[in-house]
């Protein structure tokens, strides 16, 4: 069975964070929480897209009483192999601080593996931490089944371990028969960079403006940007000449997107418009 890692971080500001059993109950505190996705896969697939339409914090094993950290009516698509070693940027919201009993992702069922249909299947398995429903809707959810706290430290991260993702590659569509997800200590999250995916607005002499998400930033470029355009490689300013406006690109950048909105890019690439959310 072919492998492949996805992780999504909760990064908390640096508040002192109080435990509290009931998690998510009125009146407690709330903490900032910033959310991304990332991906530490092996070269086993080229193209893996999925669409995610909410991550929620549970306080009950049920996940009737949550708080959510990101929503989006239309799902957002993601295509997790090109977030090696990067973090996409998805939102930024508040929720109370506690403990909470479990996370919840809810995608839709079908997923594009190479561009293989691909779906996935409900699971249930004793003495794994993991469990997927799907629903009649064509939406499934993904949970984790144990404490999820935040660190002191101030940021949180939790590991979709798709290593142990499997397909199985017999059936029409491909059906996704196994996963792993668990919490990171800081420690493995690691020093990674980070990546949006940009609609670009306009441009100008030495930077260009994109959205995402609603939100506006301003990249600039330097003689070290490098870029993929269509195929072609440019470097520098010349990147600028070949950018084209409502277009869709991947960006990587140092600066954290969710703390900063003028950025300066490392890398420009091409991609498919569906990975864009303006």
């Amino acid at each position: 069975m072919k492998g492949l890692w996805l992780k999504a971080f909760v990064s908390f500001a640096s508040y002192s964070l109080i435990s509290s059993c009931g998690g998510g109950g009125g009146g407690s505190p709330t903490i900032r929480a910033d959310l991304y996705i990332t991906d530490a896969q092996e070269n086993t697939y080229q193209s893996v897209i999925v669409r995610i339409y909410e991550i929620n914090l549970c306080s009950d094993n049920a996940c009737q009483s949550k708080i959510n950290l990101f929503t989006n009516q239309q799902g957002v698509e993601i295509d997790l192999k090109r977030l090696e070693n990067v973090m996409q940027y998805l939102n930024t919201g508040d929720i109370p601080q506690g403990t909470y009993n479990r996370l919840e992702v809810i995608l839709d069922k079908n997923l594009s593996v190479d561009n293989n249909p691909a779906q996935f299947n409900s699971i249930s398995q004793t003495n794994k931490p993991n469990t997927v429903y799907c629903h009649a809707d064509n939406k499934c959810h993904i949970r984790f089944n144990g404490i999820v706290q935040p660190f002191s430290v101030g940021k949180f991260a939790v590991d979709f371990d798709l290593k142990q993702f499997q397909i199985n590659q017999n059936t029409s569509p491909w059906t996704v028969t196994d996963l792993l997800m668990k919490p990171l200590t800081p420690a493995e999250v690691g020093n990674r960079g980070f990546v949006l995916f940009l609609t670009v607005n306009s441009m100008g002499n030495d930077s260009f403006t994109g959205s995402w998400m609603s939100r506006t930033y301003t990249v600039s470029l330097n003689q070290s940007t490098t870029c993929s355009i269509n195929h072609t490689f440019y470097s520098g300013q010349q990147c600028l000449q070949h950018l084209q406006r409502d277009m869709c690109y991947m960006v990587r950048v140092r600066q954290d997107p969710s703390a900063y909105t003028s950025l300066i890019a490392s890398d420009i690439s091409s991609a498919p418009q569906r990975l864009c959310v303006r």
